[in-house]
């Protein structure tokens, strides 16, 4: 049941009078009945003047009936503190007076007050004291709007059955009053609003159609305009599209001529939600832009949520994401003011689409289980959703039955139910056997790729230093060569040999003979440019594969690696451990293939060697 319904029915109520106390209250009686037919209209106006009036009063009567009305006033403009206020000082000053209907008014303007907070607890509790006490003094105008707002509490707690047992209580006593046409439009609204939660929208349809003709007997235009747009709502929830746009467009028409601001608001967004369902997607924008800047100005922020939530999805369809997050930030700006789930749930969703549609999957999945978590949260704590739903509206199906020869739906409506049940329950069954198997052949990559990165590096790679094995070295060093000769450009190696590193072994310990190879490994590869490399081709052999490096470059960098070498191992010279290094310097001449270059860069370190050792040599 929207907002716009419940002012409705107020409209109604507040005409009541109370003849039981007009004598007590004079002529002030008229000027309140002028006050409450301009109350909605203008309520500052009314505001200065019952405050007039309560200024004015000449006994308690007359102060009673003037805070009565002024607990209306604050209960039209939502500002329950106020409301409740007037209303307690209303109960005050009746004490024990027999100002039955007085009291029983107040009490439902209290009720009312503690509405407004979503105290529904107090609120209930009031209304069911006022329709008792109505109902014992044969007041049936009072019981009957004590009646609707018990039906208004069950609505707002998804209390379906009990909702639609209240107002039709109230209808039926409207039936009873003069055939009150006006009375029985606005319990014709409700029960339209509450089969239309039920999903039921043709019953839906036909209660707001009946209501038409009996606002528009009674010249209710205002009424008749919210009637308009329940029906344009539910069209639009029953993809009656076409017929929603002729609705909303005829309450367009009407809120123009009639300066009524606010249903022209709701005539704005009503189409811009419309065209959105129609992918008119342009014309959507236009009137939720529009509707945005109308509840701005009127100051009514949960309109202005609802307009920006719709606008984001619009521009989404539209593919404008940059716009679309804007506005979504601006709605959950709005849930810094009011923390209500229902509007956390939409805006966590929304921000689900959006980062979809970004690609930013991964804060997708976040605000998607956001998303989930609250509306379980929802469902548990208020029995809100589908479950409960479901639930009322067979109930609701079963009472009537007889008369609308439902029994055959529910039938089948619990067929389908099973049918989905079974149908889902296969679904599970194949995503977890595909899940299974996924995991399976995932685990099974894995041990290969783990396996073949184990075997590349068995095959490739020292076990001690880590660098380039003997095979390794010869056929990344051939290709490298074979390379350099297609290019034209010079190609060298360097030979060097850890002499004394047998000896120095059997001294310090294999573990620690093993360290000292690893960095004098380090320093070699440290030493290449990016394009060379180092291997250990024999236990205390190591050979530089320089490409692109002429014999005189590659001397000099044997030199400066030799330099490095010598001071790494002075140290254990000084401590008896006689550890040095001899070095062969080669360039590619006529040579073919690598095993004639590794032949004469062996020769060049014999012949460092032959010269007492620790020597660089070269061949040309």
């Amino acid at each position: 049941m929207t907002v716009t319904v419940f002012r409705t029915v107020f409209i109604f109520f507040v005409c009541l009078s109370i003849s039981s106390i007009r004598a007590e209250v004079g002529d002030i009686q008229s000027q309140l009945d002028e006050v409450r037919a301009v109350m909605l209209q203008q309520p500052d106006a009314a505001e200065t003047k019952l405050k007039q009036l309560l200024s004015d009063a000449q006994n308690t009567a007359q102060r009673i009936a003037v805070s009565v009305v002024l607990a209306e006033l604050y209960i039209e403009k939502e500002e329950a503190i106020l409301a409740r206020n007037h209303a307690q000082a209303a109960l005050e000053l009746i004490a024990d007076r027999q100002f039955v209907a007085l009291r029983i008014e107040a009490s439902i303007h209290l009720g009312a007050s503690y509405l407004i907070e979503k105290d529904f607890t107090s609120a209930l509790d009031l209304f069911r004291q006022s329709r008792h006490e109505a109902k014992l003094n044969a007041l049936l105008r009072l019981e009957a709007q004590a009646l609707y707002h018990m039906a208004y509490v069950y609505y707002v707690q998804w209390r379906s059955a009990e909702a639609l047992a209240a107002i039709q209580s109230a209808y039926d006593i409207y039936q009873t009053l003069d055939e009150d046409p006006r009375g029985k439009a606005i319990c014709l609204v409700i029960l339209g609003n509450i089969y239309n939660d039920f999903a039921d929208y043709e019953t839906a349809h036909s209660y707001f159609e009946q209501s038409l003709p009996l606002y528009k007997k009674v010249n209710d235009l205002l009424s008749y305009s919210v009637s308009l747009y329940a029906l344009a709502t539910n069209a639009v929830n029953n993809n009656k599209l076409g017929i929603a746009e002729k609705y909303f467009t005829e309450l367009k028409q009407m809120s123009i001529l009639r300066q009524d601001s606010l249903n022209l608001l709701y005539a704005n967004l009503g189409l811009g939600r419309t065209y959105n369902h129609q992918d008119k997607l342009d014309s959507a924008k236009e009137y939720l832009q529009t509707a945005l800047k109308q509840a701005r100005e009127m100051q009514l922020r949960h309109i202005e949520y609802e307009a920006l939530t719709m606008l984001s999805g619009t521009l989404m369809k539209m593919q404008d994401i940059v716009a679309a997050e804007n506005y979504i930030d601006q709605a959950r700006n709005f849930l810094e003011e009011n923390g209500d789930v229902n509007f956390k749930v939409h805006v966590y969703e929304l921000m689900f689409d959006l980062k979809s549609r970004q690609g930013k999957y991964e804060e997708a999945t976040l605000w998607g289980e956001k998303w989930k978590t609250l509306y379980k949260k929802i469902v548990q704590e208020t029995n809100k959703k589908q479950t409960h739903e479901m639930k009322v509206r067979y109930e609701v199906e079963r009472e009537v039955a007889e008369k609308k020869l439902l029994a055959k739906t529910i039938e089948i409506d619990k067929a389908l139910i099973k049918q989905r049940e079974t149908a889902s329950e296969t679904q599970k069954k194949w995503l977890v056997a595909t899940c299974l198997l996924s995991l399976v052949l995932i685990g099974s990559l894995l041990f290969l790729t783990r396996t073949q990165i184990r075997l590349y590096r068995l095959v490739n790679s020292d076990n001690v230093t880590g660098i380039a094995n003997r095979y390794r070295t010869l056929t990344e060093a051939s290709r490298l060569m074979h390379w350099s000769r297609r290019l034209k450009q010079p190609f060298s190696l360097v030979i060097f040999h850890l002499d004394g590193l047998k000896s120095a072994g059997s001294q310090l310990g294999d573990i620690s003979a093993n360290e000292q190879l690893k960095d004098i490994a380090r320093m070699a590869s440290t030493s290449c440019r990016s394009s060379e490399f180092v291997g250990r081709i024999s236990d205390d052999e190591f050979l530089l594969v320089m490409p692109n490096r002429s014999l005189d470059s590659a001397f000099v960098k044997a030199g400066e690696l030799k330099m490095s070498i010598d001071a790494y191992t002075k140290t254990l010279k000084e401590n008896g451990f006689p550890f040095t290094s001899s070095f062969g310097v080669v360039a590619q001449s006529v040579e073919n293939d690598m095993n004639q270059l590794l032949e004469k860069a062996i020769l060049a370190l014999q012949k460092a060697k032959s010269s007492d050792g620790e020597q660089i040599s070269s061949i040309g």
